[in-house]
């Protein structure tokens, strides 16, 4: 066993999507970066429903390898509480991809652009001295301490790196879903289509998902808003729905977490700390995703810190402009998709196949392009006139 350096310009804790851009991208510029992963493979367990962004997306990060591809997603199909289908093709929207080699393949990207990549090496605390930061580390049993001028912490929706250098990253009950996804064998179904289903007796405040793979196996899952399950927990929506849709499938993995969609930190920085991912609440509130979403502020974070380094100057005050560049690409979307959040956990049922019903009459007919236009905007501000008075909520 090779023996591990006690200095590194960057540590990165957490070898997820943003943890690896991050390394990658402090690489590419000549910085000494370690990438570290706490479990002895990457990319295992997969807490995730394992779509991400369509193909011309994850190539601007990494060339896409049929290798970690399922297929290409095409199709959406929606289901409000009433039951009612609503169908929308959407090419290419997305892909279905193994998580797992996915993972691997962006920290292999890492390696080969100069970074070190260690698993099974778990970060246990951290202290601020003179010129950076000090990380205590686990590996194979044994304690070892790094010096580094700088830290990403990637390391999750449960980070260590935040606490440990004094940010405030606490979760509310209404700012975090409980999440619990079985993947079943035995399903029959399109394999390029996604299927969401809505309604408070289904999944309260969020959604459940039937997500394809291959070979007749799907991810299905929920998400739900801890404020609004009543007395049944995830796993008890989940449990229901596939007894009612899916009996004879059989289970072959299950994985459960939280996901945080209360929407970005205020500020993602520290003196000689950044935060990327989960880790700093970048997922999109509405959807929940936040595999590209981490990527991209793995960049942003990757190339403040190392113009920081080139000058000299890793204090919060410089890391600041990782914040503002990426309140300015995603941000203060964000903001606003966590108040229609907060709006939705309000919506009965009547008011969710209204909303179903709405959907139909703007959304299906038209092409995907037509959606970003701004007379799709007025009409959707029109019709949906009827939601006004609950926006009083949102504030």
């Amino acid at each position: 066993m090779w023996t591990m350096k006690d200095q590194y310009d960057v540590v990165v804790v957490g070898a997820g999507p943003g943890g690896s851009m991050a390394a990658k991208s402090l690489a590419d510029r000549g910085v000494s970066v370690l990438l570290l992963e706490k479990r002895q493979e990457i990319g295992a367990a997969v807490r995730c429903a394992e779509v991400v962004g369509p193909r011309d997306v994850i190539s601007r990060f990494i060339p896409v390898d049929e290798s970690w591809v399922y297929h290409d997603l095409d199709e959406v199909w929606l289901y409000p509480p009433n039951g009612k289908q609503l169908r929308k093709d959407f090419p290419q929207c997305g892909m279905m991809v193994d998580r797992k080699r996915f993972d691997k393949a962006l920290a292999i990207a890492a390696a080969n652009a100069g970074a070190e990549v260690r698993t099974k090496t778990q970060a246990m605390g951290l202290e601020r001295v003179r010129d950076g930061v000090r990380l205590t580390v686990r590996h194979m049993g044994r304690e070892h301490k790094i010096d580094a001028r700088a830290i990403v912490g990637a390391d999750g929706v449960e980070s260590m790196v935040g606490r440990w250098a004094g940010m405030k990253t606490a979760l509310g009950l209404t700012k975090v879903f409980s999440s619990v996804q079985y993947q079943l064998t035995g399903i029959d179904g399109p394999p390029n289509v996604l299927q969401f289903y809505f309604g408070n007796e289904i999944a309260p405040g969020g959604y459940l998902w039937v997500f394809p793979k291959a070979g007749g196996t799907a991810n299905v899952g929920v998400c739900v808003s801890p404020s609004c399950q009543k007395d049944l927990k995830a796993l008890d929506y989940l449990d229901r729905f596939v007894q009612d849709r899916f009996p004879y499938a059989s289970s072959v993995e299950m994985v459960m977490g939280g996901i945080p969609i209360g929407g970005p930190l205020k500020t993602f920085v520290s003196d000689n700390v950044a935060l990327v991912g989960d880790a700093a609440h970048q997922v999109n509130p509405l959807s929940a995703g936040g595999i590209v979403n981490a990527m991209e502020a793995g960049i942003l974070a990757g190339g403040t810190i190392a113009d920081g380094l080139a000058s000299g100057d890793v204090s919060e005050r410089s890391l600041r402009a990782y914040d503002r560049k990426w309140f300015e690409e995603s941000g203060n979307l964000y903001r606003l998709h966590a108040r229609l959040r907060r709006l939705y956990y309000k919506l009965s049922d009547d008011d969710l196949n209204r909303l179903g019903d709405t959907l139909e009459n703007l959304v299906m007919d038209r092409s995907p392009n037509d959606l970003y236009s701004l007379d799709f905007a007025k009409s959707v501000v029109k019709t949906m006139a009827w939601m006004i008075p609950k926006f009083r909520f949102m504030r």
